[in-house]
């Protein structure tokens, strides 16, 4: 999602319109100018909007991993998404799937708010995240320890960047080159809402004019469904 500022109006008799606000008596207005997403309903705003009219269910069988001997089997699965479509081959590589969605989805919302290439490059990016790289970092622990404990172990120096919850907005601010601020949130289910509170709060407060922000999660992983599970989440 892409917010940004609006015009606020004066208290003043003229009820003129001012672009900033440099004077407390003047509010400034928020709004949501683009969005994008990649989800179990859809790969974009339209036919994630069209699967939901339509009540169709993005809950189906786990397929991204063996769910052979967990309880649980079920989990909202993105569905024929293409990485590739937004990023190079050497970049979804180095990056979590979390952070390929959250990559995804910051291009369609830039493409959907048509921003001025100079506005997106003083802009900001804060995204949350929950638990981040974790199906990563299970793949690596399991690739740490299916090994010989006398071999020598060695895992991907892109492992420790890739998984942390800050890569996300990174990445995101990379790619489209926004130079703003740039914040990670991870603040257990509501990471995502809690970063699209903090950029509403930035904007509204006068420091910043525009704001990617959302949630990614790709925790489609065991230790996320058993633990999810056994919490009784599940």
């Amino acid at each position: 999602m892409i917010i940004t500022y609006g015009l606020y109006k004066s208290k003043r008799s003229e009820a003129r319109w001012k672009p900033c606000c440099d004077n407390i008596k003047f509010m400034r207005r928020v709004v949501v100018t683009g969005i994008g997403t990649v989800n179990p309903l859809g790969n974009s705003l339209a036919l994630s909007w069209d699967a939901a009219k339509s009540a169709r269910s993005g809950i189906t069988a786990v397929t991204r991993i063996d769910a052979t001997d967990l309880e649980w089997k079920v989990a909202g699965e993105l569905k024929e998404f293409q990485p590739l479509d937004f990023l190079t081959p050497k970049e979804k590589n180095r990056i979590d799937s979390f952070v390929q969605y959250a990559v995804s989805a910051a291009m369609m919302a830039v493409e959907d708010a048509f921003v001025d290439t100079n506005m997106l490059e003083k802009g900001g990016v804060f995204i949350g995240s929950s638990r981040g790289g974790i199906s990563t970092i299970e793949k690596a622990l399991k690739k740490l320890y299916s090994e010989s404990h006398h071999k020598r172990k060695r895992l991907s120096a892109y492992l420790m960047p890739a998984t942390t919850v800050s890569m996300a907005a990174t990445q995101v601010s990379q790619k489209l080159g926004i130079e703003g601020h740039c914040l990670g949130i991870s603040n257990a289910c509501a990471s995502g809402t809690n970063a699209i509170g903090e950029a509403y709060r930035y904007i509204k407060h006068g420091y910043a004019d525009l704001i990617l922000c959302g949630g990614a999660e790709a925790p489609i992983s065991e230790i996320c469904i058993a633990g999810y599970g056994s919490s009784g989440a599940l």
